[in-house]
């Protein structure tokens, strides 16, 4: 008899597996390839200070508290994976090239103030010691030393990798729906791949991301809707050790010469294109900030869908039909 049934084979999915297997639990993840998922278009930003001013004060205590456990979390990870996070604890540098945004960095330091987050405020000198190849416009920074990230497709595999180890079995499924009675939710039916099948379990947890309402019954559906981010993947000679982000884009530095350029912020459903005017966007901006961007190859253009709830706080825990679980609704901080 199986314990827990995940459905959600992302990070989030895959580590509640990990950390209940580990307990003695017995668990199964049900999986459902689709495009746009997580992993893929997925930053891997820790960074609640950079995010003060956008996110619920509670949101912002979580992720605190998040930040703090991700150390031992990759510790532990990596050993039983035999595998790298990329996890990198060099900072986020927000930068200001012009007055408008010495304006939007004075206010965003007022709030971290307020939230006791240390930040060091840099002039452009000091700025271009550490970061060289900024733009010589730049007007000035905020460093945040305890903000880290890390590559969270590396992180998925390696999660991949210590499930294998402790033998969690990882359904690929279509059409999956709860087996719900009138004592609770007792399985899950799915398709895989033509035929229907019943997997019985007394605990369910629900981590589907932007597709989770497409899982739950209709009186139970959230008030939630799909956030796409368009992004780009650039490799080249290495010009930055840090996460930098402007107000118009964010850059992140990932092993081998490989530069993550985000992100697009569009509330247009489960759209699938990949549009000229938001590469193009992020392109002129990262150019902006970091010039020798010009020089680099485009290896991957994407997108994401961020699962967004009415009050921007993610739903986690326990629902009103007894064993049903939910971990959804984190919009940007997933993997935060």
């Amino acid at each position: 008899m199986i314990d827990i049934i995940i459905i959600g084979d992302g990070i989030i999915g895959r580590t509640l597996a990990y950390k209940a297997c580990k307990q003695g639990r017995r668990v199964t993840i049900i999986s459902q390839p689709q495009p746009g998922i997580a992993p893929q278009a997925s930053a891997g930003m820790l960074t609640p200070t950079a995010e003060v001013q956008t996110a619920e004060s509670s949101l912002i205590q979580l992720a605190l508290h998040s930040c703090k456990l991700y150390p031992n979390f990759v510790k532990e990870l990596e050993k039983d994976s035999d595998t790298t996070c990329g996890y990198t604890k060099s900072g986020t540098l927000m930068l200001a090239l012009h007055r408008d945004h010495i304006n939007e960095l004075r206010n965003l330091a007022q709030t971290q103030h307020a939230f006791g987050l240390r930040v060091e405020q840099l002039h452009r000198t000091q700025l271009l010691n550490l970061e060289p190849n900024l733009s010589p416009n730049v007007q000035g920074a905020l460093l945040a030393k305890n903000d880290h990230h890390i590559n969270p497709l590396r992180t998925h595999q390696a999660l991949g990798q210590a499930l294998k180890r402790y033998e969690v079995p990882i359904i690929t499924a279509q059409d999956v729906a709860l087996k719900i009675t009138n004592k609770g939710v007792s399985g899950v039916h799915y398709r895989s791949p033509n035929k229907v099948k019943t997997l019985l379990a007394s605990n369910i947890i629900v981590a589907a991301g932007s597709w989770t309402n497409q899982i739950l019954p209709k009186n139970m559906q959230l008030p939630a809707r799909p956030i796409k981010g368009q992004y780009l993947r650039l490799k080249g000679a290495p010009l930055i050790d840090r996460v930098v982000r402007t107000p118009d884009v964010y850059l992140i530095p990932r092993q081998n010469g490989e530069l993550y350029v985000g992100a697009s912020n569009e509330d247009q459903g489960f759209d699938k294109k990949i549009t000229a005017g938001a590469i193009m966007e992020l392109l002129y901006h990262a150019w902006q900030a970091l010039p020798g961007t010009y020089e680099l190859e485009v290896i991957e253009k994407g997108f994401g869908f961020r699962p967004s709830l009415r009050d921007n706080l993610p739903a986690i825990g326990k629902t009103s039909i007894n064993g049903l679980s939910l971990a959804t609704g984190h919009y940007r901080h997933g993997v935060m």
